[in-house]
């Protein structure tokens, strides 16, 4: 090796390498000045800055350094896991917002987080008689227990069992500003005839139902559930493909300007046109039976909230 070259030695004391150079005389001697890593051939890092990153380029066989914000391997993840860097600004709110269910498109709004804690709630339990109204035609019929109330319709053709809530509980959905929900677990019970028609929510006239007048409702007609509303005299009603062939767990929660109907807590139907605006309904649980054998059907104890919109 001629006099002026440089080789690099590993220095265990600072856990550094080192520059050698060998003199003209031929001795190797440890120089510690003007140390730079770019003097490595395969090395090229000719300006580098605080917070760079040291790394291969397969493509040239070097060593070299790229800055932290550009550096698209490593802890960023390679090709298409890279994870490049973003603002909230970046975040795309609008179609991250449908899958929290009660966020809207705000990700910051947990006002329905807090339903809880800011609404008015009603537990109606179906033995305390000031808070039903009770109708049955032909050889309709209740069953109370503390868990539930069946309706029966008995085997006269079109007999009908009804509970609603007097005028005195009823709710007026015209307030802009607020929400309301209704949660309440129907029973199938197995060997009672599946023809009959059932109402299961608000109504504006709960002994005769029907979705030619304001209500916002499950409708259930034999072994089908729909959800339905109405603003007098037009409607809309549509078949959630749920069955009632077992225990059914329903909810709504609407505004006046939105309906959501959920089936064992999966949104089956979104309204937003012919809900009851403006119109006191009351909260029913109906059956009538459209043939000669008895149909029955037990409701659970429903749970009704209103709170801030």
């Amino acid at each position: 090796m001629g006099a002026g070259k440089k080789l690099w030695g590993y220095h265990p004391a600072t856990d550094t390498w080192i520059p050698l150079q060998v003199d003209e005389n031929g001795l190797v001697k440890v120089d510690l000045s003007n140390v730079n890593l770019n003097d490595l051939a395969d090395v090229s890092v000719a300006a580098p800055t605080d917070g760079d990153f040291f790394y291969y380029d397969d493509a040239t066989g070097l060593w070299k350094s790229k800055a932290h914000t550009a550096l698209k391997t490593g802890v960023h993840g390679v090709g298409s896991d890279y994870i490049a860097k973003s603002s909230v600004d970046d975040l795309d709110l609008a179609s991250h917002g449908p899958r929290h269910e009660y966020s809207g498109g705000d990700e910051t709004d947990i006002t329905y987080l807090i339903f809880r804690y800011l609404r008015n709630w009603f537990h109606l339990d179906w033995t305390n008689a000031g808070w039903w109204t009770d109708y049955t035609s032909g050889s309709g019929a209740f069953t109370i227990r503390t868990y539930q109330c069946r309706l029966e319709t008995g085997i006269i053709l079109n007999s009908e069992a009804c509970k609603y809530q007097p005028d005195t509980y009823y709710f007026n959905f015209a307030d802009v500003n607020r929400r309301w929900r209704f949660d309440v677990k129907i029973n199938y019970v197995a060997g009672s005839h599946a023809s009959y028609n059932g109402w299961i929510g608000w109504v504006l006239d709960p002994e005769a139902p029907t979705k030619a007048e304001s209500h916002l409702a499950f409708y259930i007609e034999d072994d089908k559930i729909y959800a339905s509303c109405g603003l007098t005299p037009n409607s809309t009603q549509e078949d959630t493909g749920v069955t009632f062939a077992a225990i059914r767990d329903l909810r709504i929660v609407t505004t006046i300007t939105e309906a959501k109907f959920y089936i064992g807590d999966v949104l089956k139907k979104t309204f937003t046109t012919n809900l009851p605006q403006g119109h006191f309904l009351k909260f029913t649980a109906y059956i009538k039976t459209t043939d000669t054998n008895e149909s029955i059907l037990a409701v659970g104890l429903p749970n009704i909230w209103t709170s801030p919109n």
